[in-house]
């Protein structure tokens, strides 16, 4: 978890991260929240951390999801958050959870008055809480090492860090 920014250009950092000293986890999640413009991160071990991140930082209920996101239900459902279409009323729901969205799509939420996830899994560093969000997560290694078979997602935010409660990465 981080919370400090960092002087350079965010995609810059990434290149040479190996070569920064100190945490591993504390080094990648300190420049992915640069990319994404965020004033924290999280580095979680997989879809159950993430969803405990999430029910921490939101509360139980229900999650408006986005159809073409693939999130883990039973992960989120052992969280407290029930995995619930769009095509429903927004208000009263702890979040939703989109991909991509358009500005209609943050206009809408806004006016439920129910905070964004914002899933840049497949878009990193799309400037979404310049725009809105709450939240950006990604949901696999894919997106930031090319490999699928070493679990890792990541929760974004601005304001204070919160305390990690989910599994961090294996290393």
């Amino acid at each position: 978890m981080t919370d400090r920014p960092s002087p350079e250009r965010p995609d810059a950092r990434l290149v040479r991260l190996h070569a920064e000293r100190g945490d591993p986890h504390a080094r990648l999640a300190g420049a992915l929240a640069d990319l994404e413009g965020a004033g924290w991160g999280v580095l979680l071990e997989g879809p159950r951390a993430l969803a405990a991140q999430l029910a921490a930082a939101l509360g139980r209920g229900t999650l408006r999801v986005d159809p073409r996101i693939g999130v883990d239900r039973d992960a989120l459902a052992g969280a407290g958050l029930a995995a619930a279409s769009l095509a429903a009323d927004w208000r009263g729901a702890q979040a939703v959870w989109l991909l991509e969205p358009a500005p209609e799509d943050l206009e809408r939420a806004r006016r439920a008055g129910v905070p964004v996830i914002v899933d840049a899994t497949l878009a990193p560093g799309s400037e979404w809480f310049s725009r809105g969000a709450a939240h950006v997560t990604y949901r696999d290694s894919v997106t930031l090492s090319g490999h699928g078979d070493a679990p890792l997602c990541a929760l974004f935010g601005t304001g204070e860090a919160p305390a990690p409660v989910g599994a961090p990465p294996v290393t």
